[in-house]
Parts: structure tokens; C-alpha cells; sequence
């Protein structure tokens, strides 16, 4: 079985027992909705317990590493979650609710656009709201006379958003401006009270020497997972969406709902939340960002898209996405759709390079401490890297500090190492090749015309889910494993000719642009009006 091949049969094992269990649950609305709200549900790559115990399952010597949760660690974190939103709302009632008075007298017989996001610290400069998924999308749709309303998600960020909202006076609220304490209670109460459903059959098929696979039975280690799952605080924020926007149905009733779609646990409980009011909402989903085989959560079976709440369309960055999706998904035709990369519109202000590649490797970590296998590989290969310059460069949500903190930086590479605090352009117009794992720097660095490194099997066995984002690109694009050698593969690069560098580089240029395709008023087009009236060139 090849690795395109191993993917494909995992994606279709683990959806069918996302849907074995769906269908457990489908005979009451409420413990749906409670399974709706799991990592387990949505296949998160990051989050999901259920994920990481099928790989396991699947092949073993790729994911040794996985652990059963107890429930009641998941519990205390709950409940700590729990106190902390119930100090904001009462503290903070007040104001949440003056705010939404205002905007929902405002936007009174409107029936505005609803966008879902999230906000930083970094959205809020001075009396300007920068909207870090939408971009430029809610100036063009009031452009284009649609009213709009968006709620965020203030991450580590919530006095600033309170404060702008409070000053602004605009249609820009955090989601907590329709909870109240009763909510909070009503959520732990739906965690506390559910039951893991009765899958006494529940089988996974995984591969044997034979063509038929094996089928393992799987319900009581399932429902062990599940139960700590549903009691865990990813479930318990989940819920509060859902009740958060069953309130913005009823007082703003909203035509449309955008929001971004990666397959999450609160997407789903806050689409279930409209429709739940008014089925006549036009719900569509904006896969905003990268889509590695590990993004198994938009890879959606028809089966499921029948039983749970997703988007009535999704739109995708690009053809490349939108293609995908499509290889590992069952979509019905016109579900999804090539629109343009909002958060990406950058990229097109970047020109290639055309000079040499120099002796500088660029160490591109994301933000989750899975990526610090980046870190020990390099520490084995550190001495043999004698005449190259290496760059490190961390993600603003999993710092130096925070590796360091946790004992995951390598003594090998201390003083061997840049730690670069620059912006990344800085960065990228001095490298010679970037090393990464699943970090979008990589896209990034291609823009630019720098070959990327993918370290494939952070365990030392091959991974059965590519988390590469550039999984399908054949240009400017190398894998090296956890045993192979990095020295070859950057003599490899650093041996290009002239003319195959460049050719090479415009060979990228045009992955990209299928990729991400442009931002232009046609494309933006798309999120504004039924599909129907839209024309998709690249279908």
C-alpha cells in the first residue's frame, strides 16, 4: 500500500467510525449536539483523543505515543475554564450588554451578515479593528450595501476587545456578550449529565497482509475516550457557542452565516444553533487556511454531513484546496467551491528572488509542541552542519521561552543557534532552505523562491497523515525522515544551477497561485451572493 493509499484507507476508516457513533447518538438532539461539541467529533489533528488512539491502532510503530485521558483531569480543567468565564461575565454584564443593546438597535430589521471570528491582541491598534481571518471581506460587503455583524472569540485578548468594543460603538462583539451565568451552568450541566453512547459494535479496519484488512473491536477503549472527551473544556466552550448563538439568531435573525471552517467542534454547534431557530439561513463555511492529509475534519462522508450541522458551501483558498477536499471528501457538486486567500492576500505583494541561495538554513517551528521534533532532529545532525548559519524561528504561540520552560530545547543547540525575533521576510530573504514540519512558513518561502525541507515521521516511523501543507507539490520541495540525512539533501540544493533554480522558482510561483488564488471583487463575490448567480472559473 503506498502512502497516498495508506492516507485514503485511514481517512475512510476513521470516518466511518465518526459516523458508527453519529448514529448512536442521532436519537436525541441534546447529547447530538453534546457530541457535536468534541475534539473527538471534528478529527482536530491537535486535539482530537479519538484520532490519536485509531492512528495508534493503525499503525503502531508511527504513533507509539499515545496516552488514555482520565476524565477527571478533563473535569478540574472544566471547571477551571467555568470560573474563569464566570468571573468575566459578571464582572464585565454590564458593559457586554450595553454593547449589544446598542448594536442590536443599530442593525434592528437589518437582517445583517453574521461573521464568526477570532480576535488577537494584534487586532486592536488604536481605534482600528483588523480582523485576522476576514481581512478586508467586511469593508467589501458594506461596500456593497450588506449590513454586518461580527462576533470574535477574544483570544488571551479579552480587555482589549472590550474596550474597543465599548469605545467603537460598532457591530464587533465577543461572543461573551450573549452569555450569561445561567449559561455557564447550563453547559457544565450538559457535560456532567451525557451519556457515551451504546456502540457495542463499533469496529475500526485497519491493515492486514490480507486485502480485507482487520476489523478490531474498539467500543469500551471509545467510550473511555469520549467520556473524558465530553467532559473536557474544548466541549464545555463548544456549548457556550452553541447557546451564544441560539441568542443571536433570535435577536439579530441574520440571512447568512460565514464563518471559518476547518471541521471544529464550535463550528458545528453554532451552525446547529442557527438553523435551529431558522433553517432558512445561508450558512458558509471559509476554509481559510492550509489543508494537509492531517486536516481530516474537512474531508466530510455524506453519511455525516446528513446527520451533523455543516456548512451549506465552503469555499476554499484555491483550486489546490478545493481539490483536496474533494480526493478525500464526499461532497455533493457545488458544496465546495475555489473563492481566494483572504488572510493571504500578502503573499501577492512578495516577488521572487533571483539571487543565489546562501549557507543559511531557516528552522520554522508552529505553535504547538509537536513541532519541537524539528529541534531534536536537528541536535542530531547539529556537527555536521559545520559551515552553515542556522536560523530558529518560533511561533508567537509556542515561544523560545515556552520550549525552553518545558525542557524541550535541546542542550546540543544552545550557542550553535540564531533564535531569530524579526519579521519573517527578514528572515527568509537571508535563508538558503527552510526545515519545517507543518508550519505555513513553508508556503511562505516558496512565495519567495526558497527550497523547503519537510521532516517526515517525527517518531522515526512514517507517519500515516502527511501534516506537510505543500503534501502535493513537486517543486522546490524535499522530505528527509528522522534517519536520513539533512547534509545531502541541502548539498543537494545548494548545487542548483542557475537556470534550475530559476525554473524551478516559477515552477513554485505557479503552484502557489492555484494555491492561493488572488483576492479580486469577483472572487470576493462569491461570499455575498447565492452560488448560483456566481460563475467558478476553475471548476
Amino acid at each position: 500500500m503506498t502512502e497516498t493509499e495508506s492516507a485514503s484507507a485511514f481517512i475512510k476508516a476513521e470516518r466511518q467510525v465518526i459516523e458508527q457513533i453519529t448514529e448512536a447518538y442521532s436519537a436525541s438532539n441534546k447529547e447530538q449536539i453534546i457530541w457535536s461539541a468534541t475534539w473527538s467529533c471534528s478529527r482536530n489533528r491537535f486535539q482530537s483523543l479519538l484520532q490519536k488512539y485509531l492512528l495508534h491502532k493503525w499503525k503502531p510503530t508511527a504513533y507509539p505515543d499515545y496516552v488514555t485521558q482520565s476524565w477527571i483531569i478533563q473535569w478540574l480543567k472544566t471547571l477551571k475554564a467555568f470560573l474563569s468565564e464566570l468571573v468575566r461575565i459578571l464582572f464585565f454584564a454590564r458593559s457586554l450588554q450595553r454593547s449589544r443593546q446598542k448594536t442590536r438597535k443599530d442593525l434592528q430589521g437589518k437582517a445583517p451578515f453574521l461573521l464568526k471570528s477570532f480576535a488577537y491582541k494584534t487586532s486592536f491598534s488604536g481605534e482600528k479593528y483588523t480582523d485576522a481571518f476576514w481581512r478586508r471581506l467586511p469593508q467589501y460587503l458594506e461596500g456593497s450595501g450588506k449590513p454586518i455583524l461580527v462576533v470574535h472569540e477574544p483570544i488571551d485578548c479579552f480587555s482589549e476587545s472590550l474596550r474597543y468594543t465599548i469605545k467603537s460603538g460598532q457591530a464587533i462583539l465577543p461572543y461573551h456578550s450573549f452569555l450569561t451565568t445561567l449559561d455557564l451552568f447550563r453547559a457544565i450541566a450538559w457535560q456532567w449529565s451525557a451519556d457515551t453512547p451504546d456502540c457495542q459494535d463499533l469496529e475500526f479496519t485497519t491493515p492486514s497482509p490480507n486485502t480485507s484488512g482487520e476489523e478490531q473491536k474498539i467500543s469500551e477503549d471509545v467510550k473511555k475516550i469520549l467520556r473524558a472527551d465530553i467532559l473536557s473544556p474544548g466541549t464545555f466552550y463548544s456549548l457556550l457557542n452553541y447557546f451564544a448563538f441560539q441568542k443571536i439568531a433570535r435577536q439579530f435573525k441574520p440571512q447568512k452565516y460565514l464563518l471559518t471552517f476547518e471541521g471544529n467542534p464550535w463550528e458545528k454547534t453554532s451552525i446547529a444553533a442557527l438553523k435551529s431557530e431558522d433553517s432558512r439561513i445561508e450558512v458558509i463555511g471559509c476554509q481559510h487556511t492550509v489543508v494537509p492529509q492531517a486536516s481530516t475534519g474537512v474531508f466530510l462522508g455524506k453519511r455525516e454531513q446528513s446527520l451533523l450541522a455543516y456548512p451549506d458551501r465552503i469555499l476554499t483558498v484555491g483550486k489546490t484546496t478545493k481539490e483536496i477536499m474533494q480526493r478525500y471528501g464526499e461532497y455533493r457538486e457545488r458544496k465546495v467551491e475555489a473563492a481566494c486567500a483572504l488572510r493571504y492576500e500578502y503573499l501577492e505583494k512578495i516577488s521572487m528572488r533571483k539571487d543565489a541561495l546562501p549557507s543559511c538554513l531557516l528552522v520554522a517551528l508552529e505553535g504547538v509542541p509537536q513541532s519541537a521534533c524539528l529541534l531534536h532532529f536537528l541536535a542530531k545532525r547539529i556537527s555536521q552542519l559545520g559551515e552553515w548559519r542556522i536560523l530558529v524561528r518560533f511561533h508567537p504561540a509556542f515561544t523560545y521561552e515556552h520550549i525552553q520552560s518545558a525542557g524541550l530545547f535541546p542542550v546540543s543547540l544552545e550557542g550553535r543557534v540564531e533564535i531569530s525575533r524579526r519579521p519573517l521576510l527578514e528572515d527568509l530573504a537571508e535563508s538558503g532552505a527552510v526545515l519545517y514540519w507543518g508550519s505555513t512558513v513553508s508556503l511562505e518561502a516558496l512565495k519567495l523562491g526558497v527550497p523547503v525541507i519537510h521532516l517526515r515521521g517525527r517518531h522515526g516511523g512514517e507517519e500515516v497523515l502527511s501534516f506537510d501543507p505543500l503534501f502535493d507539490c513537486k517543486t522546490m520541495h524535499y522530505n528527509v525522515r528522522a534517519g536520513e540525512s539533512l547534509v545531502s539533501i541541502l548539498n543537494e540544493i545548494r548545487g542548483l544551477d542557475g537556470d534550475s533554480l530559476h525554473n524551478n522558482r516559477k515552477k513554485a510561483q505557479e503552484y502557489l497561485a492555484n494555491y492561493f488564488h488572488a483576492v479580486t471583487n469577483e472572487r470576493l463575490a462569491l461570499f455575498a451572493g447565492p452560488s448560483s448567480s456566481m460563475v467558478d472559473k476553475n471548476r
